[in-house]
């Protein structure tokens, strides 16, 4: 992999066989009504990518893929249940708070400059969402 360009959200890579990445940052206020967010400034469309995202200073935790059809995700169920783990097929996160506070995020679109994810409120959830992407295209 070699370096394309580099800005405050992230570093683009273009791998010899024709392959470019992106690796960046994002945040999502969880106290939003339910909704869309887009992630633009990737520079190329997506075939895939690939998330994560924590609530800090919480044992919320999810990662997950979303590849335009397809998304599934990992999710930290400890506000739940101690130490267990929840694996969903129709999200590509779900940050759960307690058993029935969370936020439940899909993959809407692959976009000709990014992504865009919907995010759904489930009860009176509350927090900042640090997310990391890797976009593959």
């Amino acid at each position: 992999l070699t370096a394309q360009s580099g800005d405050a959200g992230g570093m683009t890579w273009a791998a010899a066989a024709g392959v470019s990445c992106k690796v960046g940052l994002f945040t999502k206020d969880t106290a939003d009504a339910t909704g869309d967010q887009v992630i633009e400034s990737v520079g190329f469309t997506p075939k895939a990518i690939s998330i994560w995202g924590v609530v800090n200073g919480t044992a919320q935790f999810s990662s997950g893929f979303y590849d335009g059809t397809t998304q599934g995700a990992q999710y930290n169920r400890h506000d739940n249940t101690a130490n267990t783990w929840g694996l969903s097929t129709s999200h590509v996160m779900s940050l759960q708070q307690t058993s029935s506070i969370a936020s439940l995020v899909a993959g809407k679109s692959l976009d000709s400059d990014g992504f865009t994810l919907t995010w759904t409120k489930n009860g009176a959830k509350t927090g900042t969402a640090n997310c990391a992407y890797l976009a593959i295209g």
